[in-house]
């Protein structure tokens, strides 16, 4: 019986072991794409601040199970800044939807680089 609980124990560590590199790798993953969305990052115009927000969910979508919170977040964020409203459906003047959507993707430039910042 000593035997059998030894070799349990020592297999339990081996599996945890293995789950917490399968993690750091995806975390690190992780860090690597939220470095390569910031460096493409452009907000010339409404357009290329809503496509950054966009892209930025899609991310953290495709991670949400890593950063929970943070989707949901980001996701209220892009609502509240009219990421996929048209400039006409919108109500808002031309000037404000580009100052909507700057301020949008301003706010989840950060949310992104915070991401990077967290496992450094």
């Amino acid at each position: 019986m000593v035997i059998t609980a030894v070799a349990t124990m020592a297999f339990e560590y081996k599996n945890n072991e293995i789950s917490m590199q399968v993690e750091l790798k995806r975390f690190n993953d992780a860090e690597e794409q939220a470095a390569n969305l910031l460096r493409n990052r452009d907000q010339s115009t409404t357009g290329s601040a809503k496509g950054f927000m966009l892209a930025s969910l899609t991310f953290l979508e495709k991670n949400k199970v890593l950063f929970p919170d943070t989707y949901e977040r980001a996701k209220k964020l892009c609502e509240n800044s009219g990421c996929t409203e048209t400039g006409h459906s919108s109500g808002y003047s031309e000037s404000d939807n580009y100052q909507r959507a700057y301020e949008g993707a301003s706010a989840m430039h950060y949310l992104i680089r915070g991401i990077i910042r967290s496992g450094k």
